[in-house]
């Protein structure tokens, strides 16, 4: 918990209430090409990232202590706005963070300019209602894409997908440029987001657990599919976790699999936890750009093994 403290101006003319970073549970750091990490976190009721330099000292030519303040998604609700982070990645390349979470029971995106430091800002959205829990960058077209994957109030699980940056689709569409943190209505339908009836099992655990939208990634920018061999499809990965039972039960997580196909509509391919592996070696990792590396977490223990990976989708 942050603990808030008052400071008041000179003689009295300005009182302010400043808070103390406190780092997200769960959410990995990541790292940019110079070395500096960051850490997303909430500062006092607001979303924040901090950062590191590479000797691991808060970085304050970034930010005053290393800290950025996101600012308010809901400009008309700030007075009583409380941001939840819970995701974060990062695109080397070209230098941005992107983080999610919720803010008011709201999915709240945005994506900051690491050069800018301070003022870093480019963009945020608040969208549907839940929350947003995880976050994957989209390289397979000339348009950058962001999937956004989260959970609805009523535990249904949802995958929005927004441009990650202003710009056209390409050298050869020009027009329209589309603007960063909008919907790409290309996907789901016309609407640029799809949802997934909650099955009986995730409905029975929200009651007294959670379903969460625990990892999301587009098939396309993995190396052993060719560029649009898999039809625009992406994968969330729901994992449903139940309490503890009266009857002296015990809690259980299990997870699935959820294919999104480019209309909106789930793919059956992936029933039966068909394609759970694949998240063991590609989940909660930056995939880049089809020309790069795409790197693999360190201490993970995970294995590439791209024989069996296309096994298992």
């Amino acid at each position: 918990m942050s603990l808030p403290r008052q400071i008041s101006g000179i003689e009295a003319l300005e009182v302010r209430t400043l808070y103390s970073f406190v780092p997200a549970a769960g959410v990995a750091s990541v790292v940019d090409n110079d070395g500096n990490s960051y850490v997303l976190g909430s500062d006092g009721p607001r979303m924040a990232v901090r950062r590191f330099t590479p000797e691991g000292e808060p970085d304050s030519a970034w930010a005053p202590d290393g800290v950025y303040n996101l600012n308010t998604f809901q400009p008309q609700d700030q007075e009583d706005e409380v941001d939840i982070p819970r995701a974060m990645t990062i695109d080397t390349q070209r230098r941005t963070l992107f983080v999610a979470g919720s803010t008011n029971d709201q999915w709240a995106v945005a994506r900051i300019n690491i050069p800018w430091g301070d003022s870093g800002w480019a963009w945020h959205a608040h969208l549907l209602t839940g929350t947003a829990d995880a976050l994957s960058l989209d390289f397979s077209k000339p348009a950058p894409r962001l999937g956004v994957a989260g959970t609805s109030a009523a535990g249904e699980v949802q995958l929005a997908v927004l441009y990650a940056y202003d710009t056209p689709d390409g050298p050869v569409q020009p027009t329209p440029i589309h603007s960063g943190g909008t919907l790409d209505t290309s996907f789901g339908g016309g609407t640029g987001y799809a949802t997934a009836p909650a099955p009986a099992s995730a409905a029975s655990a929200h009651a007294s657990g959670t379903v969460a939208a625990s990892a999301v990634l587009k098939l396309d920018n993995l190396p052993f599919f060719n560029t649009g061999a898999a039809n625009d499809e992406w994968l969330v990965r729901r994992t449903v976790t139940s309490s503890p039972g009266a009857d002296g039960a015990a809690a259980t997580s299990q997870p699935s699999v959820l294919g999104f196909r480019r209309d909106g509509t789930i793919s059956p391919r992936f029933a039966n936890n068909r394609g759970v592996a694949l998240f063991t070696l590609w989940g909660n990792r930056p995939i880049g750009a089809r020309n790069a590396p795409a790197p693999l977490q360190s201490g993970g223990g995970a294995t590439l093994n791209l024989a069996h990976s296309t096994e298992l989708w």
